[in-house]
């Protein structure tokens, strides 16, 4: 299989496996999962054709080379299905590839239409690549590969062309001749095999227009001419090389018609025998006409644009957007004719010699004209697009727009200066003066009908001019001016500057007024922006000594940054907050609320841990790290690192509890770090201290259920030399929490009592039968006859304690539970034997008669079935009863 298919299969693993169970759930309808049919059926009844080209290529690869026939055309079906619907470019060359690769084993009728699908995928890609390039959104260098491709396509689509062709003529004299069924399936062959000719043939055409285009030095001319004749055929004139009044009007408004007329007039204008556009517009004037397809004659004005533009016919290229200018009857320009007139007169002008030139000065209106349009439209991103490409003479003129759009690019300049050595301060003050006025001079010339959005960015960006410029009271009017119409974000950021510009001007002068409008401002900026960063320094001043703070303060004091005045402070109330929101939150929420409060815990300590001096007392430094003990030890926190960045702030601070509680309570925190770090043995060590000194403490209880956890999981996972020790330690700590129960007759009817007694009476059961330990043998005994006074159906209970009561020779017991066990058990299988020997080897103790008949009917029904050892252990059991023996002697 090759590493290209495999790569394929890996990615469609996880919904093949979601398949494969929706089969499985599906089964009724097929009762061999495991046949090809099926899942085949399966798959196509899915529409999931990716997941059924994977399952058919694996049959492919289990079949016989003389059988694979109708298989690999059902897969070259489904890969040219593939290649038509799929967008994405990479999954498109995934396909190509796995394509090439059957192409060999594919019959000749599917081997074409699978060769033309991937030539069309990769058409595609080179025609997407050249017209993003026509409208300059890549450069020319990333069309190297849209080049590759074309050299590449362009002679295997005409070979492909012309093969079909010359087998369409042979075939045509086959069907003449033929009658009945040949004839019919001939004409059907033909029918798919003119259908593919004509998609190559046009495919063709198309590339050698494009190449031609993109790479017009190395363009063959004689594969233009043959896209020429190309289009001829398709167009089904009588010659090779028609004029544009051959064509049938009627053909035209089929689409494959007129974008072929389309192509014919494309490679006129880029075939050097033809000079000006005159020929080619001949054919283009053939798509005016009201029969033309619909979508096609739309879009014959923009590449008559196009002719126009590659021809350096300008003035016609004003002309005709000048006749298409907005109005209530005529059709709007699409932007992308504007950006394409502009990109090819500012390219040209850039290479013209004579500045001074008609065709300069044409180009220079034509340049205008979109401008215009582009600010009219408040389009504004686009002519400062161009600026940016080809300069600040671009945009010329002394309208609001222009003098707005020279304004933002100078001001960017600007900003790109500010952070140069080589710009003196006093030049960066001019430049924004300079930037001040132009915006000034914009306000000026404002019309009625001028977009208040547009004015309103003028404000703002006199507003940074003047901030830049330390004239603080004009920056606050503008910015304000600006925060009335700008869209959220950008008056967000207005109102702010606002604020800060107050600010400013506050520390050089005090004004009352001044002071009361900041405030004002600041409460309308929460209101308003709450969502912000800048908010999170205004909250502290609004939510003063408040305990409870609603989830939008909470995202503002989180944005708090170190940097802050009033972090530490901020922090410390948020931190507080989402301590009291873990305690409350349900269980499904613990943990997200656990994330919150770690994140913002553990950064806080990081801080002060870094700090010299402290700003804060010990007691709430204390009581931080107690919060984030508790939470990061949890089952929904479980961060050691957090619990580390606690136990360094308690230790370096030299925080001393003076409750005895919470000195216990760090000793249970510490021995539950040390389990969660892996050190087990130090948990063990201070967790029997704890017993030894406060075996009533509540701490003492958790550090004691601590360690019995930790070490029953690691008993379960351990190796043989390891084993025996941490199932010690879990059966002495697991003894400690039962005694919690001891007075409580009910305890094991609640789960987590009954958790730990299953647990230890298993441990206890383990340490009998590996040692035979006696003490441990009458504990599981115990244990597990408690357990089933409350849980009575679980098997493995009533198991052990019968094997504990029969070794205990409590017969009667043991007989109970067998019993129990082998009417529990499914008749014939291993373990109803197992029961049913047990409760017959008992009977013979305690009832012999009844054993006797108990054999007889395990002789005469189940010894034919018996599986080992239970055969061979029924076997050795006696026949008679005693009484019988005695008789018979």
């Amino acid at each position: 299989m090759s590493r290209i298919r495999r790569k394929t299969r890996t990615i469609l693993l996880s919904g093949a496996v979601l398949v494969w169970c929706c089969f499985v759930h599906h089964a009724a309808w097929g009762d061999d999962l495991h046949d090809d049919q099926a899942v085949t059926a399966f798959l196509e009844r899915l529409d999931s054709p990716e997941l059924l080209v994977v399952h058919l290529e694996e049959k492919l690869e289990r079949t016989p080379r003389n059988e694979r026939g109708e298989l690999v055309i059902r897969i070259a079906e489904l890969y040219v299905q593939l290649l038509q619907r799929e967008q994405d470019a990479a999954q498109r060359k995934v396909y190509e590839a796995q394509s090439r690769q059957l192409l060999d084993e594919a019959p000749p009728e599917v081997a074409r239409q699978l060769e033309l699908s991937l030539l069309q995928a990769r058409y595609r890609e080179a025609e997407s690549i050249a017209e993003r390039y026509r409208l300059r959104l890549i450069d020319f260098d990333e069309t190297t590969e849209a080049i590759e491709f074309l050299r590449d396509i362009a002679p295997r689509l005409y070979q492909l062309s012309e093969s079909l062709r010359r087998d369409i003529e042979r075939m045509q004299r086959e069907a003449d001749r033929a009658r009945g069924r040949a004839a019919a399936a001939l004409n059907e062959q033909l029918r798919r095999d003119r259908q593919l000719q004509r998609q190559s043939a046009f495919l063709f055409g198309w590339s050698a227009y494009y190449l031609a285009w993109l790479d017009p030095e190395s363009a063959s001319l004689e594969q233009l001419n043959q896209a020429e004749r190309v289009f001829a055929r398709l167009l089904r004139t009588a010659t090779d090389h028609p004029r544009p009044e051959d064509v049938s009007v009627d053909l035209r408004s089929d689409e494959a018609t007129a974008r072929s007329i389309l192509g014919m007039a494309l490679c006129k204008s880029v075939n050097p025998e033809y000079t000006g556009v005159a020929t080619a517009l001949e054919w283009i004037r053939l798509l005016e006409h009201e029969r033309t397809e619909s979508s096609v004659r739309e879009q014959a004005p923009g590449w008559k644009l196009v002719i126009f533009l590659e021809g350096g016919a300008y003035r016609e290229a004003r002309m005709l957007l000048r006749d298409r200018l907005d109005d209530d009857e005529q059709t709007r320009i699409p932007t992308a004719w504007l950006r394409l007139a502009a990109i090819a007169a500012l390219e040209s002008g850039q290479n013209a010699e004579d500045e001074e030139s008609l065709q300069q000065r044409e180009r220079t209106a034509l340049v205008d004209t979109v401008v215009e349009q582009f600010a009219a439209r408040g389009e504004l991103n686009q002519v400062l697009e161009l600026a940016e490409r080809f300069g600040l003479d671009t945009i010329s003129g002394s309208g609001f727009a222009q003098r707005y759009l020279r304004g933002v690019l100078l001001f960017r300049l600007a900003q790109e200066e500010q952070e140069s050595e080589t710009v003196s301060d006093q030049e960066q003050r001019d430049r924004y003066e300079a930037i001040a006025a132009e915006l000034q001079s914009a306000l000026q010339v404002v019309e009625p009908e001028e977009s208040a959005e547009l004015v309103a960015s003028v404000h703002r960006l006199l507003g940074w001019s003047l901030y830049e410029l330390e004239r603080w009271r004009d920056a606050v009017n503008h910015f304000l001016e600006a925060e009335k119409t700008l869209p959220r974000e950008q008056a967000a950021e207005s109102l702010r500057m606002a604020i800060i510009a107050l600010d400013r001007l506050l520390r050089t002068e005090s004004d009352a007024e001044l002071t009361l409008l900041r405030d004002e401002l600041s409460e309308r900026y929460l209101d308003r922006y709450p969502e912000t960063t800048f908010a999170s320094r205004l909250l502290l001043h609004r939510t003063g000594g408040r305990e409870s703070l609603t989830e939008e303060e909470r995202a503002a004091l989180r944005d708090i940054e170190t940097d802050d005045p009033s972090y530490l402070r901020a922090r410390l109330r948020l931190i507080s907050d989402q301590f009291r929101a873990f305690r409350r939150a349900t269980a499904d929420q613990k943990a997200s609320h656990a994330d919150q409060f770690l994140d913002a815990s553990g950064e806080l300590v990081q801080f002060v841990l870094a700090q010299q001096e402290g700003d804060l007392p010990d007691e709430p430094l204390l009581q931080l790290a107690r919060q984030m003990l508790e939470v990061a030890l949890s089952d929904q926190g479980a961060a050691p690192d957090v619990a580390y960045l606690a136990f360094e702030l308690i230790d370096r601070r030299e925080l001393t509890p003076s409750d005895p509680l919470v000195t216990e309570e760090l000793t249970c925190r510490r021995v539950q770090y040390d389990l969660l770090r892996g050190r087990f043995n130090d948990a063990v060590e201070e967790a029997e201290r704890m017993w030894s000194e406060t075996p009533g403490s509540v701490w003492t209880r958790q550090a004691v259920r601590a360690v019995f956890r930790d070490a029953y999981r690691r008993w379960e996972r351990a190796g043989s030399r390891e084993r025996e020790q941490y199932g010690r330690v879990a059966l002495s700590f697991g003894g400690r929490v039962l005694r919690e129960f001891e007075d409580d007759a009910e305890a094991l009817a609640r789960s987590a009592p009954h958790s730990v007694a299953s647990i230890v009476a298993e441990l206890s059961y383990s340490f009998w039968r590996v040692h035979g330990e006696e003490r441990n043998g009458r504990a599981a005994q115990y244990l597990y006859e408690r357990l089933l006074s409350f849980h009575p159906r679980v098997e493995t209970y009533l198991e052990r304690a019968a094997t504990l009561a029969e070794h205990f020779d409590e017969l009667e017991s043991a007989l109970s539970h067998w019993r129990r066990l082998a009417v529990g058990r499914e008749t014939g299988t291993a373990p109803w034997y197992e029961a049913r020997f047990h409760v017959i080897s008992i009977l013979m103790q305690v009832d012999p008669e009844r054993a006797a008949e108990a054999l007889q009917q395990y002789d005469a029904i189940y010894a034919a079935n018996a599986p080992e050892p239970w055969a061979s252990r029924f076997d050795e059991l006696p026949r008679e009863t005693p009484a019988a023996r005695e008789s018979d002697s």
